[in-house]
């Protein structure tokens, strides 16, 4: 396996100390990938990664911010520029919102029934943009990337993106403090985001990691539900002023649905699969895959909302067919995607989850094993074991007979992991 040598942590650095030496060294590096003026490619590695992903930089922005704060008593200097490129990804992400929110807001009044003109990218913001938050079109490296092509960039409307920018804003919010820009972005914009998500999970387009753009997966209501859970956060502490129950009405009642009926509407048998009605089509993605972590790690999705024993039950089916014994999982059992490789960041979220459920020696002992075998520059797959049996030649012409390494996610992922180690939250 190619590795970059500059990028790698001593293995000799397996104790506690020694992970926050690692988070250290990978906040360095992650700092060193954003722009002046908050744009960070999602891996320097690969030219389809060259873009900036709001998905990425969003949880590159929140591993910056907890990097910031474990580093302050050990390395001043790393936790101040931390701090300070997290506010360039923010700051990025929200002026894109912002450029973006003419689109969105032209999208509530589109009846929902109306499926073409709601999946349409000119009433969206799209996934990832290039560094003026334009959709993305040109030539980078060997690869042509159009990603205004009406024909094919569907797949670019996220459900997640405008939640994970909330979420960074939540995490700066608890940890520093929120500036004047961003106060008054969620002033401004609260309410229409809370309109347009609330609509957009009753229309689906493409899924969680654009997979199959017919169906919503439950990692996006999740998403959305987070959304509602920090909107009323923000009008709690004053931030918006919109009103709790408004909130619930736009997100409940606007469009005659309910989120938690939504949710249990993809639980068969007392798991929580990936989809609506995943028993019902044996084909493509029907059952579970590891973006449900998210909804339990990241989204405080309970069996509050999902039913008793939900929780624990998908949990069980992801570990014995997604990870399957390994440290890292594959996607789903249908992924294809680089020959359906392990991705690193799953290994990282299943330690957070583990450390979330009092299980901190199991967590810390995961994060030093993946640590250990493959954060010499970090991978965003490793091709051990795949879950398809497709002929990893054509892995080899994808990105030149390797993986795609210094995925800046799994760089994040890692310093999450031991952020959370930390008990920084």
């Amino acid at each position: 396996m190619y590795y970059d040598k500059s990028h790698s942590y001593s293995s000799s650095k397996m104790d506690g100390e020694g992970l926050v030496e690692q988070v250290k060294e990978a906040t360095e590096y992650l700092i060193g990938q954003v722009s002046d003026n908050g744009f960070i490619s999602a891996s320097s590695d690969y030219d389809r990664y060259k873009p900036h992903w709001f998905r990425d930089s969003s949880f590159i922005a929140m591993s910056l911010l907890g990097a910031s704060s474990i580093l302050s008593s050990k390395g001043a200097g790393t936790a101040a520029s931390a701090k300070a490129a997290a506010d360039r990804i923010i700051r990025f992400n929200i002026n894109a919102a912002e450029k973006y929110m003419p689109s969105l807001r032209s999208s509530i009044d589109i009846p929902s029934e109306d499926r073409d003109r709601f999946q349409s990218m000119s009433v969206h913001m799209p996934a990832r943009v290039d560094q003026s938050a334009n959709l993305f079109k040109g030539r980078v490296g060997n690869t042509e990337i159009d990603d205004t092509d009406n024909d094919c960039n569907k797949w670019l409307i996220q459900y997640d993106t405008l939640p994970l920018i909330l979420l960074s804003l939540e995490r700066k919010g608890m940890l520093f403090g929120l500036d004047t820009n961003e106060k008054n972005f969620l002033s401004r914009n609260a309410e229409d985001i809370a309109r347009y998500l609330g609509k957009a999970y009753l229309t689906p387009s493409s899924d969680a990691w654009e997979v199959d753009m017919e169906y919503l997966h439950s990692y996006d209501i999740a998403a959305i539900y987070k959304a509602k859970e920090i909107l009323k956060g923000f009008n709690a502490n004053g931030t918006i002023d919109i009103g709790a129950a408004k909130i619930e009405h736009i997100f409940n009642s606007l469009y005659n649905s309910s989120m938690r009926q939504a949710m249990r509407d993809m639980v068969e048998g007392g798991v929580l699969y990936s989809r609506c009605l995943p028993f019902s089509d044996p084909d493509a993605a029907a059952g579970v895959d590891f973006e449900e972590l998210f909804i339990f790690t990241r989204f405080g999705i309970t069996d509050r909302e999902l039913g008793d024993g939900v929780e624990r039950r998908t949990m069980e089916e992801i570990e014995r067919k997604l990870f399957n014994g390994h440290d890292i999982a594959v996607r789903n059992l249908h992924d294809t995607y680089f020959c359906g490789g392990r991705w690193l960041i799953s290994g990282y979220e299943k330690a957070i989850y583990l450390h979330k459920l009092g299980a901190h020696a199991d967590a810390e002992e995961k994060v030093k094993r993946i640590n250990e075998r493959y954060s010499e520059g970090m991978p965003e797959q490793v091709i051990e074991d795949p879950a398809t049996g497709i002929d990893r030649s054509n892995y080899l012409a994808l990105n030149g007979g390797r993986p795609i390494q210094r995925l800046n996610w799994s760089y994040a992922s890692m310093i999450d992991a031991v952020v959370e180690l930390n008990n920084v939250f």
